[in-house]
C-alpha cells in the first residue's frame, strides 16, 4: 500500500550561489557585506532548512524517506558551504551538527548507523564548542549526545550555565538527569557511586531531598 504521506513542493535553496558571488575576488565591499547584514546564514538555517525538517520529523515515519533525503541534500550544502565559505564558518560547523544529529535521531533500525551519527555530531559540537568556548547552547548538544553516559552529561549540562553565554533552558534539562536519582531506589541503571556523584550535585542545584545528602557522600 502507498503512503498517504506527500512530500511538501521544495525547491533546493538558491542561498549557496549567494554566499558563493559573495566570496568571489570580483565582488564588491556592499555584496561582501549583505549576508552578513541580513543575517543570511541563520536565516538560511531557521527558515530553508530547520523549518522543513521540523515539518517533517512531525509526519513521521510516513516522511521517513523523505527527512532522509533532505537532509542529506542538507548535509551536502553545508559541508560545501564549510569548505567555500570561510567567514560563517561558525555557523556551518553547528549546523552540521544539527543535521548530524537529526540523522542520529530518526535512526531507530540501524544501531552502528545510530551510533555513527551521534560520533558525527559530538565532532562537530565539540569543534564549534573549541572555536567559541562561551557559548553554552553548544555544551548543551554535547550534554544530549553524551546519554546514556550521565558523569557527561552532568559535565555538559554544567559547562553549559557557566559559561559567560549561558544556555539557560540546560537548567531544566539538567533536572531530567537529576529527577531520576534524587528519588531513592530510582537510580538503578546507573553505578551506585556514579548515582551518588550525580545525586550530591542534583541535591545541591536543586535543594531537594536534603535528607538524601549524607547517605550518598558516605
Amino acid at each position: 500500500m502507498a503512503s498517504p504521506y506527500r512530500a511538501p513542493s521544495y525547491a533546493p535553496p538558491r542561498a549557496p550561489r549567494l554566499f558563493l558571488a559573495s566570496q568571489h575576488p570580483a565582488a564588491n565591499a556592499a555584496l561582501r557585506r549583505l549576508a552578513s547584514k541580513y543575517a543570511m546564514p541563520a536565516r538560511m538555517w531557521r527558515h530553508g532548512i530547520h523549518s522543513f525538517l521540523e515539518l517533517l520529523r512531525r509526519r513521521l515515519p510516513d516522511s521517513y524517506e523523505y527527512m532522509l533525503t533532505f537532509i542529506y541534500l542538507a548535509y551536502a550544502m553545508m559541508a560545501l558551504l564549510y569548505e567555500t565559505v570561510p567567514n560563517f564558518e561558525d555557523t556551518w560547523v553547528e549546523c552540521l551538527g544539527d543535521l548530524a544529529r537529526y540523522r542520529m535521531a530518526i535512526e531507530d533500525n540501524d544501531l552502528k548507523d545510530r551510533e555513527t551519527w551521534t560520533g558525527v555530531a559530538r565532532q562537530w559540537y565539540s569543534f564549534a564548542s573549541e572555536k567559541a568556548p562561551s557559548t553554552g547552547r553548544l555544551y548543551h548538544h554535547l550534554a544530549i549526545l553524551a546519554r546514556p553516559n550521565a558523569i557527561q552529561q552532568l559535565y555538559f549540562y554544567t559547562k553549559s550555565l557557566c559559561v559567560i553565554i549561558p544556555f539557560h533552558s540546560a537548567r531544566e534539562s539538567i533536572m531530567t538527569l537529576f529527577d531520576p536519582v534524587l528519588t531513592a531506589g530510582a537510580a538503578a541503571r546507573l553505578p551506585a557511586i556514579d548515582a551518588a556523584f550525580v545525586r550530591v550535585h542534583g541535591i545541591f542545584f536543586s535543594k531537594k531531598n536534603k535528607e538524601l545528602l549524607d547517605p550518598s557522600i558516605d
